[in-house]
Parts: structure tokens; C-alpha cells; sequence
């Protein structure tokens, strides 16, 4: 069965331009990895950039960039951004990869050009091949950092554990060292490489309930992200295993304070839009019971569980 494997990034500042070029660096070693192990992958990019906000030079350079990608690397362009949830949907929607089981990456995160990563890649994609799982998900092999600050870093994480639990998912039965232990346990369900399986029956099912959320709420930022792995789950099993990646690298400054009532705004904002989704219901159940508040708060302090599940029933108000 034929695989697609297609990063994605977006280039809005000189920090993710640095980082564009720097992952087509590693992304051309990596193919060349997995053409020495498999002849099953195509190979795509998709590209997001702030166009009207870049300065003249960073246009001309990101466009240089793209006028230099290989003639035979299927190309996404899309020159204004929409949100986060536009760009995974212009990959997981796609019907270019009707028929194929298409992974789409984080550039700067997973996109790692070592042997153990190439091989990870075809492990984990053939894997969802051999248990017809319609959705697959690259566990990351390093901590997760979802905030620049670290004291923040909880908040997106409980939240994403809540999802996790809610999906039933759980951690890869691999071992490994340095990984956050909460998700080493309950799993993951969205964390930069996302793993659809295009010719799977439950597929139009899936698409056809993303596509009414798309119509009905506002799923531009991360919640398309976290919808499809939920959605999959209700209809089919997921396939876990772990991806080589790197800690997000969270190239723009911000204030400590001003980033968590960023997150708590996103947190709150995003959640409410799923839980009017098809799959509210079972998120809902998933955050109000208490056994899970428990089983969470032997990872992060339970005030902390608290103040995420509140934030995530829309029952903690929110202070700039």
C-alpha cells in the first residue's frame, strides 16, 4: 500500500524562516533514508505563509526556497494563513492521497533525518497498514513542551491528556527514557504527526463529521486537530507507536503572563467548539468524571488538573 509522508510549516517570522530552511535540509537527507528502505512513500510539503506581514526579504527568500523544492515533491502552497486547523485539513482532507495511509509532520519537530527515525516512519505506517486502524499517531520520543515557558507548559498538556482519555488511546507498549511520563501511560492522540488512513471504510465517515464541524463552529485553530484522532476513535481503533522528534522550539518571545492567558483563552475557546461537535458528548463525560481528574493528578498537582478541566467545561473564568 502506498504511503504518503508530507511535513508542514508555517513561515511568518525570521525565526520559522531559519527554521524552513533548516528542516528541507534534513527533510532531503530523510528521503533519501526511506528510499533506501522502502519504495513505498511519495513525498509532499505543505507550506503556510504569513505573505502580507513578511518583510520584503523574507518573501523573496521563502520564495527562492520553494522555487528550489525537487521537481518530484507534491507541493501545498498557501500564501495567506487561515489557522492551524486550515493547514492540517488541506492535507488530511485532501483527495490527491485517496487510497494511501498519508502521515502529516511537524517540519521543525519530526522531521529528523537518522536512520531510527526512517525506520520508525515505515514501522509505524506499516503497522497501521497490518491493523487497518484508520488513524495512527507518532508519539513523541522527547518531552512534550507545548508552552515557551515552563510553567505553563501544564496547562496544554492536561488538556491534552483529557483528549487522550477521552479517545481511550494509550502509551506505546515500548519503553523509553526521557519521555513525559503522563503520556507514556494514557497515550496520545495529536502531537505533530498525524497518521490517516485515506482507504480505510470509516474514512468518509470521519471527513463527512469534520467537514459539518467545519461548516457549524469555528475549527481554524487547533480543534480540527484534535476532532479528527477523537472522531477515529469513536469509529475505529488507534495505532500508537513512537516517532523520533524534537522539543518544540517556540521561536517568539512572550510574557509569562501574557502566554498563559493566551493558552487559558485557547484552551477554553477550542474545547467549547468540540463540545459541540459529534464527539461533545463523550469529551464532556470524559472531563466531568472525577476518576479521571484522580488518575491525572498522579502526573500534575491536582489543583492543576482542576483548573484545566474547568477551563475545559467553559466553568473557569478567564482573567486578563
Amino acid at each position: 500500500m502506498k504511503k504518503s509522508f508530507v511535513p508542514i510549516h508555517f513561515v511568518s517570522n525570521q525565526g520559522n524562516y531559519d527554521e524552513f530552511e533548516e528542516g528541507l535540509k534534513h527533510y532531503e537527507r530523510l528521503r533519501e533514508l526511506i528510499k533506501l528502505k522502502s519504495n513505498d512513500f511519495n513525498f509532499g510539503l505543505k507550506i503556510t505563509t504569513d505573505y502580507k506581514n513578511l518583510t520584503p526579504e523574507l518573501r523573496g527568500k521563502t520564495r527562492d526556497l520553494i522555487n528550489r523544492l525537487p521537481s518530484d515533491l507534491f507541493l501545498l502552497y498557501d500564501p495567506i494563513s487561515k489557522g492551524p486547523g486550515v493547514s492540517s485539513r488541506q492535507v488530511l482532507l485532501n483527495q490527491t492521497f485517496t487510497g494511501t495511509i498519508t502521515a502529516e509532520v511537524c517540519l521543525d519537530q519530526q522531521v529528523i533525518d537518522t536512520p531510527e527515525a526512517a525506520q520508525r516512519i515505515i514501522d509505524l505506517t506499516s503497522k497501521i497498514e497490518k491493523d487497518s486502524s484508520l488513524y495512527g499517531v507518532g508519539s513523541r520520543t522527547v518531552p512534550v513542551r507545548l508552552s515557551a515557558h515552563p510553567d505553563n507548559n501544564y496547562l496544554r498538556c492536561i488538556q491534552e491528556l483529557y483528549f487522550a482519555i477521552t479517545a481511550g488511546s494509550r502509551g506505546p507498549s515500548e519503553k523509553l527514557e526521557g519521555v513525559t511520563p503522563g503520556f507514556a501511560k494514557f497515550g496520545d492522540t495529536s502531537t505533530g504527526m498525524d497518521i490517516i488512513n485515506f482507504a480505510h471504510p470509516f474514512y468518509p465517515e470521519m471527513a463527512k463529521g469534520l467537514l459539518k464541524a467545519v461548516y457549524d463552529l469555528d475549527m481554524s485553530g487547533f480543534a480540527s486537530n484534535y476532532y479528527i484522532p477523537l472522531k477515529a476513535s469513536n469509529l475505529n481503533k488507534i495505532t500508537t507507536g513512537y516517532a523520533c522528534a524534537r522539543e518544540n522550539p517556540f521561536t517568539e518571545d512572550a510574557d509569562v503572563k501574557e502566554e498563559f492567558n493566551k493558552i487559558t483563552r485557547m484552551i477554553q475557546y477550542q474545547t467549547s467548539q468540540l463540545l459541540k461537535t459529534d464527539i461533545g458528548n463523550e469529551l464532556r463525560n470524559t472531563l466531568k468524571d472525577n476518576q479521571n481528574l484522580e488518575a491525572l493528578s498522579e502526573f500534575y498537582p491536582k489543583q492543576q488538573v482542576e483548573f484545566v478541566r474547568d477551563l475545559m467545561l467553559g466553568n473557569q473564568q478567564i482573567f486578563d
